[in-house]
């Protein structure tokens, strides 16, 4: 999307125009037509409403998975990764609670 114009266009852009920088090359036939099934099984009627709907399946799909994660989690370790602000800091308390000691603070600068 290269201006707010195109969240009106009416169709899918060309092929061409679905680049990947991370794999630098052009998306597959496959794909396109999916892009083009995925229109017209949701009705979607502007470039805008694509944006939105994929952007949607993505976020809910990493709550599908976020969600198992914090389940698995709390059965594990009865911790809520949801309750931690960092990795670093859950991984932290899952380790203690693994192994059952304390860590003591490092002095030695």
């Amino acid at each position: 999307m290269d201006s707010f114009e195109r969240f009106k266009e009416k169709k899918l852009p060309p092929i061409e125009c679905f680049y990947s920088n991370l794999y630098d090359d052009f998306i597959s036939k496959e794909l396109y037509e999916h892009a083009q099934k995925v229109c017209n099984t949701f009705n979607i009627k502007t470039l805008g409403e694509y944006h939105d709907f994929y952007l949607k399946t993505g976020v809910l799909l990493l709550t599908d998975v976020f969600e198992n994660f914090r389940e698995v989690d709390m059965n594990t370790y009865n911790l809520d990764p949801a309750h931690y602000i960092t990795g670093c800091s859950y991984s932290f308390d899952a380790s203690i609670k693994q192994y059952g000691k304390r860590i003591e603070l490092f002095n030695d600068q």
